[in-house]
């Protein structure tokens, strides 16, 4: 079941609250599994690159996200953006797009190539403001920027033709058609 941003954001909020806890979204990530992805996991591990990957994610993030729109583009130095920019007028709390962008895109991307995000990623840029206490974004292991424009993960030019371990295409074939 697919609960609305109305009403997760209350809840993100009050956890947050009681928590004190102002990266309690990074702290939530920890706990989301690739099941939890509606097989959209396994499809773009089934990709046989990185980029090829990219490009699948941008195309069916829909079936993660009622509230986020994904593009990708290059930037100035030849790494690319995968921009992330909110949908209509739902607003995601910071503890939300945290986990989101810690559970969702840099433990999947770790998954699907089999490195630290660190050897995949320049930057993460976010659109929050910045934490008291940067600590536990910059235990990413990547550079962080806050007050952004809009959130991207910026990758480094030569993670665009990783190939991934998983690469299957029979597999991928199969799972595209009901995601």
């Amino acid at each position: 079941v697919r609960l609305k941003m109305t009403t997760l954001s209350p809840l993100w909020l009050r956890c947050v609250e009681l928590t004190g806890d102002e990266a309690f979204g990074l702290r939530a990530a920890r706990y989301l599994q690739p099941a939890q992805f509606y097989g959209i996991d396994l499809a773009l591990c089934s990709s046989a690159t990185f980029g090829e990957a990219l490009q699948r994610h941008v195309q069916i993030v829909r079936v993660l996200s009622t509230v986020a729109l994904s593009r990708l583009t290059t930037d100035e130095q030849g790494d690319i953006r995968l921009e992330v920019r909110r949908e209509g007028s739902a607003q995601p709390t910071d503890a939300a797009l945290d986990c989101f962008y810690r559970g969702v895109y840099i433990r999947l991307f770790e998954r699907q190539t089999g490195l630290q995000a660190r050897h995949l990623l320049q930057r993460l840029e976010l659109t929050r403001q910045p934490p008291a206490d940067p600590g536990p974004w910059q235990s990413l292991g990547v550079p962080v920027a806050f007050g952004c424009p809009c959130s991207a993960l910026v990758f480094k030019s030569e993670s665009w033709t990783l190939p991934l371990p998983g690469a299957n295409p029979h597999l991928l074939a199969q799972l595209e058609q009901p995601i």
